[in-house]
């Protein structure tokens, strides 16, 4: 089953681009990172 794997690993590999536009877009918005920017995933 190839085409599975190949489909999830796009699947996630459009997930992980628009994750990166939108975390580019935030940091140029707040003109290069305000102070309640939040980094990274929240563990809770």
């Amino acid at each position: 089953m190839m085409v599975n794997l190949k489909t999830r690993q796009l699947a996630s590999f459009l997930v992980f681009t628009y994750l990166i536009q939108l975390v580019v877009k935030s940091i140029n918005s707040k003109g290069l990172l305000g102070e309640d920017a939040e980094i990274g995933p929240r563990s809770e």
